[in-house]
């Protein structure tokens, strides 16, 4: 599918499909438009390659992705770090000639290392390019952090979905270390869209990395609260101290020693030989 100007809608609705495939094993998609942002009567659009966060999740054969020059940028690849961390099948993907920079590098980086799929250890990038801002990163800084409150997810848009699965992720730590029930923590759960009430997961074993967020439309309104959670087993920290060390871990920006970087750059020689092109010489830690 390379060289073809793909982006847009039709991106969009081409990398869900893959979240559906059973015997595909490599993609390529090179030199299409996927990592741009469109404006569509007046409304800036999300880069299409935000749909790729789920679809590699719920794959369960695709092995070899290829979206080299795609205008890609250091956002997305935070946001496609999260997808790659729990990928189950995919081996390699190649993100060479995209603006992704030193800072994508270190997304690309953690996750290989911390992955729960081992086989996930090449990524193939070419660092030369210059590092460009995200659509959500008017300082610079769209990592996500989340705390109680009152949210409001736009279900049609990747990034609010991912910070919804961001948001259960902290619940399901929370609950587990305070003894609580998993799925307390939510309450008013609803779509402004006129449909039934929110089928949030209300226990631990009901919520897994495959979980489909749908239907992907209508406005998503939930107040997040964890006062009631009260730990069941003395002696256990406090709900308040348990949520603050999840925001610092959160927030913190992990540094990868250099011999951690040059163990996985060495997993790339065999792409040199295929005929890929690894340039690093900008890295900084």
């Amino acid at each position: 599918m390379s060289w073809n100007n793909i982006g847009g809608k039709v991106g969009r609705v081409m990398l869900q499909s893959l979240g559906t495939s059973h015997t595909l094993k490599v993609a390529r998609f090179a030199y299409n438009l996927l990592g741009r942002m469109n404006n569509v009567a007046g409304k800036i659009e999300e880069p299409a390659i935000l749909e790729l966060v789920e679809s590699i999740i719920r794959t369960q054969s695709i092995e070899d992705l290829d979206f080299s020059y795609n205008g890609i940028d250091s956002f997305a690849v935070y946001c496609l770090s999260y997808g790659l961390e729990r990928t189950v099948s995919l081996k390699r993907i190649n993100l060479t000639g995209n603006p992704i920079g030193s800072t994508g590098v270190r997304y690309l980086v953690k996750a290989v290392n911390e992955g729960i799929n081992k086989q996930f250890t090449d990524f193939v990038v070419d660092d030369t390019l210059t590092e460009t801002a995200g659509p959500a990163s008017a300082n610079a800084s769209f990592e996500i952090t989340l705390s109680e409150g009152d949210f409001a997810f736009d279900l049609g848009k990747a990034f609010d979905r991912l910070k919804l699965r961001k948001l259960l992720d902290l619940e399901q730590s929370v609950s587990k270390q305070s003894g609580s029930t998993f799925g307390q923590s939510f309450t008013r759960t609803r779509l402004d869209n006129g449909s039934k009430p929110w089928p949030l997961p209300r226990c631990e074993s009901s919520w897994n990395w495959n979980w489909v967020i749908e239907p992907a439309k209508g406005t998503l309104r939930i107040t997040f609260s964890l006062k009631h959670l009260k730990p069941q087993t003395p002696g256990a920290p406090s709900t308040a101290t348990i949520l603050e060390q999840m925001k610092k871990a959160s927030t913190e920006r992990k540094t990868i020693s250099a011999g951690d970087f040059e163990n996985t750059c060495k997993l790339l020689v065999d792409c040199r030989v295929k005929g890929f092109s690894l340039t690093i010489s900008h890295w900084s830690r």
